[in-house]
């Protein structure tokens, strides 16, 4: 629904320019790699001659992956903005319009809590999502593409690392869907609990009572910090397995890297340096799969 108020179109635009600019970053260090290539086997000495007479390409190359993602940058704010004001006309509209019924049976607690909730997640934490997703995943992925491209026989590796990740993504958004569900039931509980405290609280006050709703008051309390704790100690269960696997996924390549050297494979070393340039500066990227 987050896209589809975007706008189709725009969000089209919005994904083929998130490609486009990872797509032309990836264009422009593999031509550095092979022209400095070509350049080396020739005559090493004129790299720094022949690189200035590439300027023009080089400027054209930076130019456009600058354009690509300053026109990326400005439509994923239109469409952020977009999407929350229909998303947020349309909430208002809704609860304006319910049935009185809806006000009887619901608590106001839980309306309020529910409200400020889901205003938070569509102001706040949908464009970080989006963002992230635009910045981080797409940068992953064409990285791993790239690496595939040049060195084909790292794919066995990379595929039972993704299988891994897969695996335990898995048992982990079952896991957190059901912590955020008590996550919001007790936040409701909790809101409630003051709600209804603060409306009688004369009467509290007039039976003595108030020993009875501080009790009552920290045992809610109590539970929302408890699942909090449960919610992070999962997210750092998560992030240990991903900077495992990660880690893992490093060594087994430099372990082939040093096989190819050491068995004189007739590989491209620098495509290997390449490689182990991408993953050593990407491996930070692995953390978009604990969401």
């Amino acid at each position: 629904m987050y896209f589809r108020k975007m706008g189709w179109i725009f969000f089209f635009i919005w994904f083929i320019f998130s490609w486009g600019s990872e797509i032309l970053k990836r264009v422009f260090e593999f031509w550095m790699q092979s022209y400095i290539k070509s350049v080396n086997e020739n005559d090493p000495s004129k790299l720094l001659f022949r690189i200035r007479n590439e300027s023009l390409t080089v400027v054209t190359l930076l130019t456009i992956q600058l354009s690509t993602v300053v026109f990326h940058s400005v439509l994923y704010t239109f469409n952020v903005l977009r999407a929350s004001i229909r998303i947020f006309r349309d909430f208002n509209l809704k609860v304006i319009y319910s049935k009185m019924s809806f006000f009887d049976k619901t608590p106001v607690g839980r309306i309020i809590n529910r409200y400020s909730e889901d205003v938070f997640k569509i102001d706040s934490t949908l464009p970080e999502f989006l963002s992230y997703l635009s910045s981080n995943v797409f940068i992953f992925i064409s990285t791993i593409i790239g690496m595939v491209i040049m060195i084909p026989w790292f794919l066995p590796a990379i595929f039972i690392g993704i299988l891994m990740i897969y695996y335990y993504q898995k048992k982990y958004r079952q896991a957190n869907r059901e912590i955020q569900r008590l996550l919001l039931v007790n936040s409701s509980k909790f809101t409630n609990h003051i709600t209804d405290s603060l409306k009688g609280i004369q009467t509290i006050r007039a039976f003595k009572k108030e020993a009875l709703f501080l009790q009552e008051f920290e045992n809610t309390l109590e539970k929302v910090i408890g699942v909090g704790f449960v919610a992070q100690g999962l997210h750092f269960w998560m992030s240990w397995r991903i900077a495992i696997i990660a880690y893992l996924l490093l060594l087994t390549i430099i372990i082939l890297c040093c096989l190819a050297v050491l068995l004189d494979f007739s590989v491209d070393y620098t495509k290997i340096g390449l490689c182990l340039a991408y993953i050593l500066s990407n491996l930070w990227l692995f953390e978009a799969f604990v969401l």
